[in-house]
């Protein structure tokens, strides 16, 4: 059985950063560090601890009211 890989906050990050690039292609990049797809999708989404832009959903329910 393989070991569990980690990779370190800073190492997602960097990552997080080149997938933000224009025209860049996530296949390509997942293949060029040897990580899934799937994973890089949950360190964009916001588990690399990226700040996110937009608001919060918090911010945007108390907007309604």
């Amino acid at each position: 059985m393989a070991q569990r890989r980690r990779f370190s906050a800073e190492y997602k990050r960097e990552v997080v950063v080149m997938l933000n690039a224009p025209g860049v292609n996530v296949s390509q990049i997942a293949a060029d560090m040897g990580i899934g797809t799937n994973v890089l999708g949950r360190w964009r989404r916001g588990s690399a601890g990226v700040p996110q832009q937009g608001r919060s959903r918090d911010e945007e329910v108390a907007s309604c009211y």
